[in-house]
C-alpha cells in the first residue's frame, strides 16, 4: 500500500530543512510523489500553516517554471500544527487529525536525544493499517538501549508488525554502494579475487574534509566512531565481507548482513588493548574540496557547543576481523575523521604482492601498486581503478578500470529513502538487529576510551590523518 499521508515530527530541524525537503522536492519535479499526496510537519516552534509553507518553499528551491510549479504545488499540500512531539496526549491528537483519510507515514526527524522519549508518546496511538514508522539513526547509544528502542517501536506499531518499522541509513539509498555487490557479482575478475587468498587488507574510509562546526553541539556527543562508523560504515563493511545471497531480496540481504556483523571482531595487540585509535583536529587551514572552505579554523574543544571534558574525538580508525571463511586472514580497517586533507568515502583494496596469495613469481615486478579504490561518494557510477598484477598480471597492462551499472534514479539519497518508504519497501533501512549487532562490535572499544588514561591523539585541520 503506498502512504499518500507524511507527518514530520521536528519539522523544523536541520534534517528536514537540508534533506527531507529536497528529497521531496525530486520526487515532486519527476512526478513521482503518491497521489494527493500531503504533508503535514509537527514541531515547538509557534508557527502556522502560511509560515511553514514559507519555509518549505525557501527550503525547496526551483530549477525553472515546471520545477517551480510543481513544487509551489507541494507547498500548497503543506500544513503545519504546533506540538510537543514528546508529549502523549498532544501526539495523540496530532495523529488522529491526520489519519482520519488512511494510513500515515510518520517520520522522526528529531535530534538522538528526543527519538526514545518520542517513541514513547506513540506507544498510546493506533496507527491505521498501511502506516510507517520511521527513525533516524543512531539507534540507541549501546546494545541495551537499542534493544529497548525496537522493544518501544514493536508496541507503537503493535499488529502492523516489523514491516511497519523503518530505520534510515540514507547510505544504503546511495546508488554507488549497490554497485559494490554488483560488481563483485557480475565482474569475473574480481569475483575470482574477492578473498583472504588475494586481499590482505581492506580499508573502508569516512574522510571529510569538513570541520564540524555548526554541528558541534550534536557531534560532541557523538563522536566520529558513534556518528558514522557504527551505522553507516558498518553498512559498508556488509557489503563488502557478505555471501553475495543466492536471491537480492530485503529479507536475504539483511541475513547476510547479520552474518558479517555476528562473525566480525576487534582486533586487540600483543599487550591485551584494542587495536584503535581516536584523535581530534586542533586549528589549520582546512581544504578547499568537499565542502570545505577553505579558511581557518580553531581548534575542535573551542567551537560553540563543545565540552572539552567529553573526550570527544573527531577521527576514529579501529582494526576488525571478519571470522568467515573467506576472510580468514583478511585485516580489515574502518577509519572516519572531520577536517582532514582530502575528502574520501569508499573502500582501499590492498592486493598481496603476488596477486594470487602464493608466493612472488618472476614475473612480479617489485614495486607495483596493488591497490584497488572503490569509491561510493558520486555519480551513481562507480569506477575502480587497479594497478598491478592482482587483475591484470602482466606487466604490460594498463590499469584495468571496472564500471558497475545500476540505473541511477535521478534522485538524492533521500528521494531514495522516502520513495521506499512511501510504497512500503525497506531496500533503505536497517533490520531490527543489525544496529544491536553493530553496537556489540564497538562497544568494547568505546568502553576502552571511557578509561580516563586512554589516550587522545591530535592532529592539526586541513592535514592527512598519520597511520
Amino acid at each position: 500500500m503506498t502512504i499518500s499521508n507524511l507527518l514530520v515530527l521536528g519539522v523544523t530541524g536541520d534534517l528536514t530543512s537540508r534533506l527531507l525537503l529536497p528529497g521531496l522536492a525530486s520526487l515532486a519535479v519527476h512526478r513521482e510523489l503518491p497521489e494527493g499526496f500531503r504533508l503535514t510537519g509537527a514541531a515547538v516552534n509557534d508557527w502556522d500553516t502560511g509560515q511553514f509553507r514559507h519555509y518549505v518553499r525557501e527550503s525547496l528551491g526551483a530549477d525553472g517554471p515546471e520545477s517551480a510549479a510543481a513544487l509551489e504545488d507541494l507547498a500548497a499540500r503543506a500544513a503545519y500544527h504546533r506540538a510537543d512531539v514528546t508529549d502523549p496526549g498532544q501526539v495523540r491528537e496530532l495523529v488522529r487529525s491526520v489519519t482520519r483519510e488512511g494510513p500515515v507515514g510518520i517520520y522522526l526527524a528529531l535530534p538522538t536525544g528526543l527519538i526514545q522519549e518520542a517513541v514513547r508518546a506513540l506507544e498510546g496511538v493506533a496507527l491505521p493499517p498501511g502506516s510507517r514508522l520511521a527513525i533516524e539513526k543512531p539507534f540507541g547509544h549501546d546494545a541495551s538501549s537499542a534493544q529497548e528502542l525496537n522493544a518501544s517501536l514493536s508496541r507503537v506499531v503493535g499488529p502492523l508488525g516489523e514491516r511497519a518499522v523503518y530505520r534510515v541509513d540514507h547510505v544504503l539509498a546511495m546508488s554507488s554502494l549497490h554497485n559494490l555487490l554488483t560488481l563483485r557479482m557480475e565482474n569475473r575478475p574480481l569475483a575470482a579475487t574477492w578473498s583472504a587468498r588475494d586481499i590482505a587488507r581492506v580499508e573502508i574510509l569516512w574522510d571529510e574534509t569538513i570541520d564540524a562546526h555548526g554541528r558541534a553541539a550534536y557531534y560532541d556527543r557523538a563522536g566520529a566512531l558513534r556518528d558514522v562508523m557504527q551505522n553507516h560504515m558498518v553498512q559498508v563493511l556488509c557489503w563488502v565481507a557478505m555471501e553475495p545471497p543466492e536471491e537480492l531480496t530485503d529479507e536475504a540481504l539483511d541475513e547476510a548482513e547479520l552474518e558479517v556483523l555476528r562473525r566480525t571482531r576487534v582486533v586487540r595487540d600483543p599487550s591485551g588493548h584494542f587495536m584503535a585509535r581516536r584523535a581530534r583536529y586542533t586549528s589549520g587551514v582546512l581544504a578547499r574540496t568537499g565542502g570545505a572552505h577553505g579558511g581557518r579554523v580553531e581548534d575542535y574543544v573551542d567551537l560553540e557547543g563543545v565540552d572539552p571534558a567529553r573526550d570527544t574525538e573527531t577521527l576514529a580508525e579501529v582494526v576488525l576481523e571478519v571470522d568467515l571463511p573467506r576472510w580468514r586472514g583478511t585485516t580489515f580497517v574502518m577509519r572516519a575523521g572531520k577536517a582532514l586533507a582530502e575528502r574520501r568515502k569508499g573502500v582501499l583494496v590492498h592486493y598481496r604482492p603476488s596477486g594470487t596469495g602464493r608466493r612472488h613469481t618472476p614475473g612480479d615486478r617489485p614495486g607495483v601498486d596493488n591497490r584497488l579504490w572503490i569509491g561510493i561518494d558520486g555519480p551513481d557510477e562507480v569506477r575502480l581503478g587497479l594497478r598491478g598484477s592482482a587483475l591484470s598480471p602482466r606487466p604490460e597492462h594498463r590499469p584495468l578500470l571496472l564500471t558497475a551499472r545500476v540505473p541511477p534514479t535521478g534522485h538524492p539519497p533521500y528521494g531514495n529513502v522516502l520513495l521506499d518508504f512511501l510504497s512500503g519497501g525497506s531496500a533503505h533501512a536497517v533490520s531490527a538487529q543489525e544496529p544491536v549487532e553493530a553496537w556489540r562490535i564497538f562497544e568494547p572499544v568505546l568502553a576502552e576510551w571511557d578509561d580516563p588514561g586512554s589516550p587522545m591523539g591530535a592532529y592539526m585541520a586541513g592535514t592527512a590523518p598519520q597511520a
